[in-house]
């Protein structure tokens, strides 16, 4: 667990070296290296999905595939293994997949932070607190997934490349399936969500709640598949999904910079309301809008103009993060805590 103390430090040097320097680039490439470097340096123990689901194990394996070979690879999507094999073209070693994946992850993100963030400090603090950056020790393919889509939603924003944005989507969704999803973002962008008209949708969906279960029954297996109805369970995971709901409210008390930023939080909160139906993976489908709360928190404290009411609310909403933070991680979150480095588990893992 000091691993991630010593990281938010890293954060607030980086920041106070940034503020000295007058620096946004120099301060976006320092935060985000030092949370690449905890990403790419932790044991490949150091989360439940590395080796229990297999992702290392097809890495490996590429060696003795052909292209070809490829084909009958069932249990990932084709982009995954295609990945998997272009990764091993650059290297055989399993700790430097892990580097690479995690730098195209990190990246990808930190670039949409350098280009949008009002606080890069603070858009730091939100992805290594708020859920993503312990998902991305663990899920790595999805983690991936939902980097680049973020990334589409760059293009989104400004209208333009549609068939960019399609692109990076559809690559998205061949490394993990639901990251279809996100085509929606688009259309959606085209249309105003002005604060009644939030109002009254998260009012809509609060009412239909109770029918959820039924219209997932119905709508999972014509997206994803039939598989993925194996996520739902008994529900209860709502949590997050009323965090989702409050923040979404405080959207609607301002005004945002881009219609997208109101449309993604209440599309977090759709997709987050299937915790009331499952616990498990289903719910990961809001993953994909939640990144931008990264961009939120600081588009929302700027909105304060009196620097001391600024510095007042992000140190509150510093604490409040990394206490969240700590109260996720606490129980093991997907066995990324305890954290090792690669060489305390051993280097080699074959």
């Amino acid at each position: 667990m000091w691993i991630f103390w010593y990281l938010y430090l890293w954060l607030v040097i980086s920041s106070l070296f940034a503020r000295l320097n007058h620096g946004r680039a120099i301060q976006t490439i320092l935060s985000a290296f030092g949370v690449w470097l905890v990403l790419a340096l932790r044991s490949p123990y150091c989360g439940v999905d590395l080796l229990g689901g297999g992702y290392i194990d097809t890495f490996v394996g590429m060696p003795y595939k052909s292209w070809d070979d490829l084909n009958a690879i069932e249990k990932f999507e084709p982009g995954w293994t295609v990945y998997c094999k272009l990764c091993g073209y650059i290297t055989d070693d399993p700790q430097m997949f892990l580097a690479i994946t995690a730098a195209i992850t990190v990246g990808l993100i930190s670039w949409m932070i350098y280009q949008y963030a009002r606080s890069v400090f603070l858009a730091f603090m939100v992805y290594v607190s708020f859920g993503l950056y312990l998902f991305a020790f663990s899920g790595i393919r999805q983690a991936l997934a939902l980097s680049i889509t973020f990334f589409a939603s760059h293009f989104a924003m400004q209208r333009q490349h549609l068939l960019i944005f399609l692109v990076l989507v559809l690559m998205a969704s061949f490394i993990h399936t639901s990251a279809i999803i996100f085509l929606i973002v688009w259309p959606v962008s085209y249309f105003q969500l002005t604060k009644l008209r939030g109002a009254c949708l998260l009012g809509g969906l609060l009412v239909i709640l109770p029918l959820l279960s039924s219209i997932v029954q119905f709508i999972v297996p014509i997206i994803f598949g039939r598989d993925y109805l194996g996520y739902a369970d008994e529900g209860g995971a709502v949590n997050l999904f009323l965090l989702y709901v409050g923040l979404f409210i405080l959207s609607l008390t301002v005004n945002m910079p881009n219609n997208l930023y109101r449309w993604m939080l209440l599309l977090a909160v759709v997709g987050q309301s299937l915790g009331t139906i499952s616990t498990g993976a289903m719910t990961r489908i809001a993953y994909y809008f939640a990144t931008y709360f990264i961009l939120f928190f600081p588009e929302y404290l700027s909105r304060f103009k009196t620097l001391k009411v600024q510095l007042c609310l992000k140190g509150i909403i510093c604490a409040l993060l990394i206490a969240f933070f700590y109260l996720q991680s606490s129980d093991g979150y997907l066995d990324v805590v305890p954290y090792h480095f690669f060489w305390e588990t051993g280097y080699t893992i074959y």
